[in-house]
């Protein structure tokens, strides 16, 4: 947790290139991580059952001000959904280490994004391949 998080903060995201032997041992993250104190569910917390995923984050800054902020679902569950975009941008990021040509995986998008005006459904399958 506290790995996602400082990874997150230094990168503005965390994701699979997050997980990488060079990214774990990033010592800007590993700095991060020996200023992040977790305090792990507490009942006000739990009044959000049966979704576990409430987080609430305070950050003290040098100066001695305190941020909050609270999300009691994560992006992605259905009920705080991806946008387009997002959804997008996740797709390229997990598809191109894979399939290693960013022309491919647009190909792919178009593909998956004119399905529904297809004639030809076995025609689009394919092109997927």
């Amino acid at each position: 947790m506290r790995y996602a998080l400082a990874c997150t903060i230094v990168r503005h995201r965390v994701f699979i290139e997050g997980f990488t032997p060079q990214s774990i041992t990033d010592p800007e993250i590993l700095n991060t991580m020996k200023k992040i104190e977790l305090i792990v569910a507490d009942e006000e917390l739990n009044k959000f059952a049966p979704y576990p995923w409430e987080c609430k984050i305070t950050v003290v800054t040098k100066d001695g001000r305190s941020i909050s902020g609270e999300q009691s679902l994560p992006k992605g569950e259905p009920e705080n959904p991806l946008t387009y975009e997002e959804l997008k941008q996740k797709f390229i990021s997990l598809a191109l280490p894979v399939i290693k040509s960013g022309s491919r995986v647009e190909d792919i998008i178009t593909s998956v994004n004119n399905i529904e005006r297809t004639s030809d459904i076995s025609e689009s399958l394919t092109s997927l391949l």
